[in-house]
C-alpha cells in the first residue's frame, strides 16, 4: 500500500481553490467597474455597415420563422449594445437596433413569451430615451404592451447622469445616443435600470476612422435608492520626459526623411548651371576660329582651323539642364520635408488616464 502524505495548509489551501475552479464562469458575480485611475481602453470595433448587415439579416430570419431564429435577433441586438461609440455616429443604425427590439418583442409574444417581450420592449424604452415613436405599425398587441410598460414604475423617467471631464473635453454616449460634449454634461429625465455608458476623449471622438478609438465603458444601473450617477474623468499633462521637457517630440537632424544633404542639392545645382552655360557656349563658337572670329575670307578673316563643338557643346547642354532639374527637385522635396518635421514637432500628450466616482 502507498500512503501519500499531504500537509494540513496544503488541504486548506485545496479546499479553497477547487470549489472556485469548479464554479462555472456565468455563475461568478460580475466585478464591480475599477474606481482608480486608469488608461481608456483602445481597441478595434466593427463598422457600423457589419453590424447593420447582421442585424437586417436577423430581423429578416425571425420574421419568417421566430421560433427558430429569435436567438440569433437577440444575439444581433446584444452585439450592437456593445458598440455605442459605432451606433453613435450612425443614426440609421440607432433606428434600426429600436426596430429590431420590437420585432422581436413581437416574436416572442407570438411564442407566448411575456417575459422576453417585455424585456425587449423596456429595452427599446431605455434606449430610446423614453419614447419609440415607430411602435404603432407592429400591431395593437405591441402597441398595448408598450403602452402598459412605459408608464412601469421602474422605468420611471426620474435618472440622471453628470458627467465631469478636467483636462480636457469628452464626448458623452448613453445607449449608443450623444448626450453631449465638453467638459461638463449632463442629462435627466433617463428612464431607470441598466444603461451603457461611453465616455472618449473629444480628440478621439472627432476622428472619423472606427476601429481605433480610446474610450472608457460601463453599465451604470439606476434605480429608485441610486437614479442618479456622478462621473469624474480627469485627464492630466503628459509626464516628464527623460530630458525634463513635458512631453515634447524632440526635432533631431537628418530625422526629417530628407534624401538629399541641402549641401549636395546646391553643389548639384551649381554645377548643372556651370554645364548649360559651357554647353552654350560651346554651340555658340562651333564654326569659328580658334581666336573665335568669323572665319569670312570676303573679310579678309580665313583661317584654316575652326571649333567642331556642336556635339560636345549639346551633350555638355542636356547634362547640365538635366542636373538642374534633378538636383533642384530634390532639394526643393528636401526643403519641403523639414519643414513639414518642424512643424510636427510639437508638445502631444503621452498617455490619457481617467478616475471614476460614483
Amino acid at each position: 500500500m502507498i500512503v501519500s502524505r499531504i500537509r494540513p495548509s496544503r488541504l486548506a489551501l485545496a479546499a479553497l481553490l477547487v470549489p472556485a475552479l469548479a464554479t462555472p464562469a456565468h455563475a461568478r458575480p460580475t466585478p464591480p467597474p475599477p474606481a482608480a485611475a486608469a488608461a481608456f481602453v483602445r481597441h478595434a470595433e466593427p463598422s457600423a455597415n457589419e453590424l447593420t448587415r447582421a442585424l437586417r439579416s436577423a430581423i429578416d430570419d425571425t420574421n419568417e420563422d421566430p421560433d427558430v431564429h429569435a436567438p440569433a435577433l437577440r444575439q444581433a441586438l446584444d452585439d450592437v449594445a456593445r458598440q455605442p461609440g459605432v451606433v453613435g455616429r450612425n443614426p440609421k443604425l440607432q433606428s434600426l437596433r429600436i426596430e429590431g427590439l420590437l420585432y422581436l418583442a413581437r416574436a416572442l409574444l407570438a411564442l407566448d413569451d411575456r417575459s422576453g417581450a417585455v424585456d425587449a420592449i423596456d429595452e427599446a424604452i431605455r434606449v430610446s430615451g423614453g419614447n419609440v415613436a415607430s411602435v404603432g405599425k407592429f400591431g395593437p398587441s405591441l402597441e398595448k404592451l408598450y403602452d402598459e410598460r412605459r408608464g412601469a414604475p421602474e422605468l420611471r423617467p426620474a435618472g440622471a447622469v453628470q458627467v465631469s471631464c478636467t483636462g480636457g473635453p469628452c464626448r458623452v454616449f448613453l445607449d449608443g445616443r450623444v448626450i453631449g460634449t465638453g467638459t461638463d454634461i449632463s442629462s435627466t429625465g433617463i428612464p431607470l435600470g441598466p444603461h451603457v455608458i461611453r465616455i472618449e476623449p473629444q480628440a478621439a471622438g472627432a476622428a472619423t476612422p472606427a476601429g481605433d478609438e480610446a474610450f472608457e465603458q460601463q453599465v451604470l444601473t439606476l434605480s429608485d435608492a441610486s437614479p442618479s450617477a456622478a462621473l469624474t474623468f480627469a485627464v492630466p499633462a503628459a509626464p516628464p520626459t527623460a530630458d525634463g521637457g513635458e512631453g515634447e517630440r524632440r526635432v533631431a537632424a537628418g530625422d526629417s526623411g530628407r534624401k538629399l544633404p541641402r549641401w549636395a542639392g546646391i553643389l548639384g545645382m551649381t554645377l548643372g548651371a556651370v554645364a548649360v552655360a559651357g554647353g552654350v557656349f560651346a554651340i555658340a563658337i562651333d564654326g569659328r576660329c580658334p581666336d573665335l572670329s568669323n572665319p569670312d575670307p570676303s573679310l579678309g578673316n580665313a583661317c584654316r582651323d575652326v571649333h567642331d563643338s556642336i556635339v560636345t557643346g549639346a551633350v555638355v547642354l542636356g547634362a547640365g539642364v538635366g542636373a538642374v532639374t534633378g538636383f533642384g527637385i530634390a532639394f526643393g522635396l528636401g526643403e519641403r520635408k523639414d519643414k513639414r518635421h518642424a512643424n510636427d514637432a510639437a508638445p502631444t500628450s503621452a498617455a490619457v488616464t481617467y478616475t471614476v466616482r460614483f
